[in-house]
């Protein structure tokens, strides 16, 4: 079974928000199903619908910051 994917244009339509909303959250990494696919960005519909259907949120939580190293109190 082959997978479908969509655009940075097709997923905004699909989810009405705008491309600037899908490209801010993607470059974060929270928009699930993203891949890059030689120069460009994809996204699963499956994993897509499968956030929306859910009833939850559609974003992924934000990763975790790393303190640099060194920069804590001694």
């Amino acid at each position: 079974m082959e997978q479908e994917y969509l655009t940075t244009d097709e997923l905004a339509a699909h989810i009405k928000m705008s491309v600037k909303f899908i490209e801010k959250y993607r470059h974060t990494g929270r928009i699930p199903g993203a891949v890059k696919i030689s120069s460009s960005w994809r996204f699963n519909k499956a994993e897509v619908n499968k956030r929306l259907v859910s009833g939850g949120q559609f974003l992924l939580p934000a990763p975790e910051r790393r303190k640099p190293i060194g920069s804590g109190r001694r």
